[in-house]
């Protein structure tokens, strides 16, 4: 379970001031803030409300069924468990977009969701879908 602190709220003031000024933070907050105000009991279903939320945000048409146990070996062309990540330099996959401190900082690849969604709003869509078919071929 979840626990019973008020977890969620500083979350959620944590995500405010580091993304408040982001070109499509006030775009999207609500969507995002609402979910981490009414967390459920567990943590899987907090995980699963935020990722259909953004996959729903991404425009990603995907059935999401949870296994009763691990499989070792799947059939499925997607299945990325074997994929060295280490041996992956994200600085050469992911290009890079305007973020909240670029007039200070570096990009900084592969941060989080938020972070694409608050800052290129509905070209994450495009920027996602291009660079899987571009992670997926260096498999």
């Amino acid at each position: 379970m979840i626990g019973q602190s008020n977890w969620n709220i500083l979350h959620w003031r944590a995500i405010a001031t580091a993304y408040g000024k982001s070109p499509f933070f006030e775009f999207y907050r609500d969507q995002v803030e609402a979910v981490l105000k009414n967390p459920p009991k567990l943590l899987i279903q907090l995980n699963s409300h935020l990722l259909e939320l953004f996959m729903n945000l991404l425009r990603i048409e995907c059935n999401l069924r949870h296994t009763a146990h691990w499989q070792a070996h799947t059939v499925q062309e997607t299945d990325c468990r074997s994929i060295n990540f280490e041996a992956l330099h994200p600085e050469e996959i992911y290009e890079p977009y305007t973020q909240v401190f670029s007039d200070r900082h570096r990009f900084e690849p592969n941060l989080s969701i938020l972070d694409l969604i608050f800052n290129i709003g509905p070209d994450a869509a495009a920027y996602v879908t291009h660079h899987a078919q571009k992670f997926l071929s260096l498999r």
